[in-house]
């Protein structure tokens, strides 16, 4: 009976042998693994341990026993060396691994080993090796009462508890990628270390019967299988840190070879059968590998409801603490409304050009409702404008369903003619009139509204079942109904948006049109007006003009016809021919301006002359006046025949409207580098504050001049023609500096200053013109 037993613990021992060297086999076949050749050493160890023991135990000699015996711990001194190892390794602290230290390590455990195969020599270690037979079983013992025996304790098991240690920690940092495989591991060395220890406790059926071996044997197994037969766990492990439950985008984890190995809950709903884990990715997602190798778009259709969503996909490494790829993670990103987006506004940006080219209201409605049905796939859509003649609202643009719909049990409406947007037909539609019903509170608010099945008429919706609807107010010109029908899908605030945003974009598009269609017909009533000037400037440059000039010369003739007492009547008679000739000349030269039409050209007119005639002729006529003439000889200035009239005017205005007794003015030219100024100044009221900005314009005059306020008008008219320019100071002050006169014994009233831009007298009027 004792013999079996022996011979059964034999076979285990040879058995935990074989499977030592079989561990180290497959770590050697996977030798390009960082950890596999120390960790290949400590199983070979084991083994060789394993067949040491399965010997030992039919020995009978205690000198060949303690032989043996030495040899089993010299091999568990080398096994700790190189776990120790394997643990650096595997728990990503390789790089303390240097040369130096590898052989420090070896040379410790090496020396450990080599005082432990001298025990039988020595007999520092065991001491005495006895065969004992207790329980039945007779087994060699070693006794342990060397002098050295507790540094074996001391060695082996501190260091045990030190891979432990890193095995533990390893397990539970953020960095493992390895949980599972890490536990498994662990949880094999305390199996060991916990056999070894009950072993030293005298938890053993014979002091003889050391089955540490046939737990490193396990031990070696067991790591062996987690490490390189069962490769999945180099990834799987993974997925439950990364792959979370919680994450609303698709995340597929799989191999170098492309095998998916797991996915998240929104990954597996890509699939057509809910898993396809271990089937190739690129054959369960048909153009996914496409997407990533060219960083493009992935769309997935939906085989439930056809739907397309779009993904951007991107792809990152998995790799372990030895910074070695394991596999991939394929994050699916939706970005499909994020697309739709995109399109929706290039959309816009599109029909916003093309609304810059349409050329009626037909064109802008017909292209809104085309873009609603296109972009937000609503095939009922409308625009409805409102006449303001008869007040209703009249369908102007309708897609073909809500056209159908338009045109089923309206006969009591009005009607008009028009084309469906595709131009195929032109048929009656209904006109709304003013009522209480949906489309005519939104014109009337300017306040969108979405409504179920819009009302055309009080309580009396459309003959089609519309469902959700928005209407939006397009301002005056009327609304914009936007539905995706019963069976379409709910609009969504993007949606919302983008008809909020059209119909703005219509809205514009109809005012510009509306404004287009004014300054048209503005233009053809300028054009008109225009025609009357023309005829006018003839009637004043023919009609009007010659018959003025037959007065003056009858009038003429008069003059030794009539007696002293007709004199005083002829003169009259003559001065206002003078006045309205000289009138006449003016506002045909006004009219010739504004009508694009002159009389002259410009040329160099000599200031002085021109300045001290008008003066004479002036002083003449107002005896009253005090006029002083301070001018420069030889001013040129660009002009025409009517700088005299000018002068002339704003001397008279000087004059005509001064309050005192005794009007005083003084005219003096100041000659600048490319222009001549001339300075008219009087003694008079000044000119009202309220009137420095609009005395110039047409028609304006102070109150009780008599005047229609042409005069001015015709000085700042011809001043643009010559290029000059006219203003108006008050005290010489309200001018720029450089356009005053400082130290002057101008009077301190109002002052008018012509610009005048200078001329050589040297070029003819045609070269002058064309300058």
């Amino acid at each position: 009976m004792a013999g079996a037993t022996l011979l059964s613990i034999s076979a285990i021992s040879s058995l935990g042998g074989f499977a030592g060297v079989s561990a180290a086999y497959i770590a050697w076949q996977h030798r390009d693994h960082p950890a596999a050749i120390p960790f290949a050493k400590q199983s070979i160890l084991s083994g060789g341990w394993g067949f040491v023991f399965a010997a030992l135990v039919f020995v009978r000699d205690p000198a060949v026993a303690a032989v043996l015996i030495a040899t089993q711990f010299a091999f568990a001194a080398l096994i700790i060396n190189y776990f120790l190892q394997f643990t650096l390794i595997y728990t990503g602290r390789g790089d303390w691994l240097t040369i130096r230290r590898r052989r420090a390590l070896l040379a410790i455990y090496g020396f450990s080993a080599a005082l432990v195969l001298a025990d039988p020599f020595t007999n520092l270690l065991f001491g005495e090796v006895t065969i004992r037979t207790v329980a039945g079983l007779t087994l060699p013992v070693a006794e342990r009462t060397g002098a050295l025996s507790a540094l074996t304790v001391s060695v082996a098991y501190p260091s045990v508890l030190v891979y432990i240690a890193l095995l533990g920690e390893f397990l539970a940092s953020q960095r493992n990628v390895y949980r599972r495989q890490t536990a498994i591991i662990l949880l094999s060395v305390l199996f060991t270390a916990i056999g070894s220890v009950a072993f030293r406790l005298g938890l053993s059926p014979h002091p003889g019967l050391d089955l540490t071996p046939l737990f490193y044997a396990g031990e070696a197994v067991v790591i062996a299988s987690a490490l390189f037969y069962y490769d999945f766990l180099d990834v799987e492990p993974l997925a439950p840190d990364v792959v979370l439950s919680e994450i609303s985008d698709p995340v597929l984890v799989c191999d170098e070879d492309g095998t998916l190995l797991h996915s998240n809950p929104a990954g597996t709903s890509l699939f057509d059968d809910g898993s396809a884990v271990g089937t190739d990715l690129g054959t369960a997602l048909p153009g996914l590998d496409e997407a990533v190798a060219e960083n493009n778009v992935f769309e997935h259709e939906s085989d439930e409801d056809g739907s397309v969503a779009a993904y951007d996909v991107s792809k990152a490494p998995i790799r372990d603490q030895y910074d070695r790829r394991r596999g991939s993670a394929v994050v699916l990103r939706d970005v499909t409304m994020q697309q739709r987006r995109e399109r929706i506004l290039a959309e816009l940006q599109s029909v916003n050009q093309r609304f810059l080219t349409a050329e009626t209201e037909d064109d802008v409605t017909m292209l809104a409702t085309r873009t609603t049905e296109r972009t937000l796939g609503c095939p009922y859509s409308a625009i409805l404008l409102h006449n303001a003649d008869t007040d209703h609202l009249r369908v102007a643009a309708a897609t073909d369903p809500l056209f159908d719909a338009f045109t089923t049990g309206n006969s009591d409406t009005p009607t008009r003619e028009v084309t469906r947007i595709d131009g195929s037909e032109t048929t009656p539609l209904p006109v709304i009139q003013r009522g209480e019903n949906d489309l005519w509170q939104v014109f009337d608010s300017g306040e969108p509204m979405s409504v179920y099945s819009p009302t055309i008429k009080a309580e009396q919706p459309l003959p089609v079942s519309l469902d959700e609807s928005v209407l939006l107010p397009l301002g005056e010109h009327g609304v914009l109904l936007v539905s995706s029908g019963s069976d379409g899908a709910t609009l969504t605030d993007d949606d919302r948006q983008f008809a909020q945003t059209l119909a703005s974009a219509t809205e514009n598009a109809l005012n510009r049109i509306a404004k287009e269609r004014q300054l048209r017909e503005s233009r053809a009533l300028i054009e008109e007006q225009k025609e009357h000037i023309e005829f006018f400037n003839a009637c004043l440059r023919h009609d009007l003009l010659n018959g003025m000039t037959v007065i003056q010369g009858r009038a003429g003739m008069l003059d030794d016809h009539v007696d002293e007492a007709g004199m005083d009547h002829l003169r009259t008679i003559t001065e206002y021919s003078d006045d309205i000739v000289t009138l006449t000349r003016k506002i045909r030269s006004v009219t010739g301006e504004l009508g694009g039409q002159t009389d002259t050209d410009l040329r160099p007119v000599e200031l002085s002359d021109t300045i001290r005639r008008k003066v004479e002729k002036i002083r003449q006529g107002h005896e009253e006046a005090t006029i002083e003439v301070t001018v420069d000889d030889d001013l040129w200035v660009t002009g025409d025949d009517l700088l005299a009239e000018v002068v002339e005017n704003l001397i008279l205005n000087a004059i005509e409207h001064n309050d005192t007794s005794t009007p005083k003015v003084t005219v003096r030219t100041v000659r600048r580098t490319d222009a001549t100024h001339v300075r008219i100044a009087d003694n008079g009221p000044g000119i009202p504050e309220e009137m420095k900005d609009t005395v110039f314009q047409k028609g304006v005059t102070r109150e009780a001049s008599g005047s229609v306020g042409f005069g001015l008008y015709f000085v700042e008219v011809m001043m643009d023609r010559y290029g000059g320019s006219v203003w108006f100071e008050d005290d010489g002050t309200t001018a720029p500096p450089a356009e005053s006169v400082a130290g002057s014994d101008e009077p301190d009233g109002t002052v008018v200053v012509l610009s005048l831009p200078a001329a050589d007298p040297n070029i003819d009027a045609a070269s002058h013109e064309r300058s």
